[in-house]
């Protein structure tokens, strides 16, 4: 029995029936707010733009890229309420709005029909980029503040423990690569802690499987 092209019509349906389902899913929580789906792909797009690294906005994130920029915004809420707490000098609005000017410059259409798709005004998009611009900026100055010491004895008990004997005239620079290691993975704890803390003070949970 033929049915004709019903049959691929029923698939595009559902396929785009699914979509809408999965945008208006619920992709993390922040306290009382719900971030859905939606949200994090219209972040995304803001994301790219400061970037340098615009794309298509109404093509929606694969399940990895859904991942990282949940992530991302869910980094950004929490970082974002911690900071109204400090007297912290960020870049300033007029950033967030060159950006947004820039891109409105090159693709005028699609970014007045993408602020139409998600809903969201101009003023709201300098917002969100003047945010993320502000979370940088404090990231880039809390990991100054967790940039540790590193001992000589420190550096000689790693070389020890991985059995590393370098030659006399290396010596130096292995204990300088070291050293830059182990700051490394040190700062990189030391924010993943303070992260972890700021995720149990704002009950911050990633729903994205």
């Amino acid at each position: 029995m033929h049915f004709g092209p019903l049959p691929i019509l029923v698939k595009v349906f559902s396929t785009v029936a699914l979509a809408a389902v999965l945008l208006s899913g619920s992709a993390a929580r922040v306290g009382d707010k719900v971030i859905t789906v939606r949200d994090v792909n219209y972040f995304a797009s803001l994301y790219r733009l400061k970037e340098k690294k615009w794309a298509d906005p109404f093509v929606p994130l694969g399940p990895e890229d859904l991942k990282r920029y949940t992530k991302r915004l869910l980094l950004e809420e929490m970082v974002f309420s911690e900071i109204k707490s400090l007297e912290f000098q960020g870049p300033k609005r007029n950033e967030a709005a060159a950006l947004v000017a820039a891109q409105k410059g090159k693709t005028r259409a699609q970014w007045s029909e993408c602020l139409r798709f998600y809903g969201r005004s101009e003023e709201q998009a300098v917002e969100i980029l003047f945010r993320s611009l502000t979370v940088d900026k404090f990231l880039e100055k809390k990991m100054e503040t967790l940039t540790p010491l590193i001992t000589e004895e420190e550096i000689t008990q790693y070389l020890a423990q991985t059995k590393t004997t370098p030659q006399d005239s290396d010596k130096e620079t292995l204990r300088q690569s070291v050293s830059r290691l182990l700051r490394q993975e040190r700062m990189q704890k030391g924010l993943e802690n303070w992260l972890a803390s700021l995720q149990t003070k704002y009950s911050a949970v990633s729903l994205v499987p």
